[in-house]
C-alpha cells in the first residue's frame, strides 16, 4: 500500500507589517524620549515612593559633590540669560552677547562669578574640566551660592 503524499505549504511569511510595528515603536522611543544632561558630578540618588508629583518645568537643580563643591543648572534659558544679568549687575560684571549665549546653552555651571567670563572665553571640552574643579563658593566670607539662588 503507498503512502499519502502530504502537500508542503510554502514558509514565506509577509513580514511588510512586522517592519512597519518596528519603525513606528522606534519613531515613538526616539521622539518621547529625553537626553540626560552632561553635570560634573555623578549623584545617586536613593530609591523613594512618593505621592507628590515633582514640576517638570521651572527646575532649579543644585548639585553638591561630596568635596562641598555645588553646581546649579535652571532648565529655562530666559531663566539663565535672567539670572547671568542680575549676577553681573550685582558684582558689577558685564558680559558679551557671546558670553551669554554660551552661559544660555550651557547645561550646568558651578564657578565663582569673578572667574565666569575667562571661564565662558574658554572652548566647550576645557569648560568641562575646568568646571569639575571649581565650584559655586558658599563660606561665610564670599557666599556666591546665596546670590544666585536669590536671583
Amino acid at each position: 500500500m503507498g503512502r499519502a503524499q502530504i502537500k508542503k505549504k510554502s514558509t514565506f511569511i509577509d513580514m511588510t507589517a512586522m517592519s512597519d510595528v518596528t519603525v513606528l515603536l522606534l519613531t515613538f522611543f526616539m521622539l518621547t524620549s529625553t537626553f540626560v544632561k552632561k553635570e560634573p558630578v555623578q549623584v545617586t540618588t536613593p530609591a523613594s515612593v512618593s505621592e507628590i508629583k515633582i514640576p517638570e518645568t521651572n527646575v532649579l537643580q543644585i548639585l553638591v559633590d561630596p568635596e562641598g563643591k555645588i553646581f546649579m543648572s535652571l532648565d529655562k534659558q530666559q531663566d539663565m540669560q535672567a539670572v547671568l544679568e542680575s549676577m553681573g549687575e550685582e558684582y558689577g560684571i558685564k558680559f558679551t552677547p557671546e558670553q551669554e549665549k554660551r552661559f544660555i546653552l550651557s547645561s550646568t555651571f558651578g564657578v565663582p562669578i569673578r572667574s565666569m567670563q575667562k571661564y565662558l572665553d574658554l572652548p566647550e571640552e576645557q569648560r568641562d574640566k575646568v568646571l569639575k574643579n571649581e565650584g559655586i563658593p558658599c563660606d561665610s566670607v564670599d557666599n556666591q551660592f546665596k546670590s544666585w539662588v536669590r536671583n
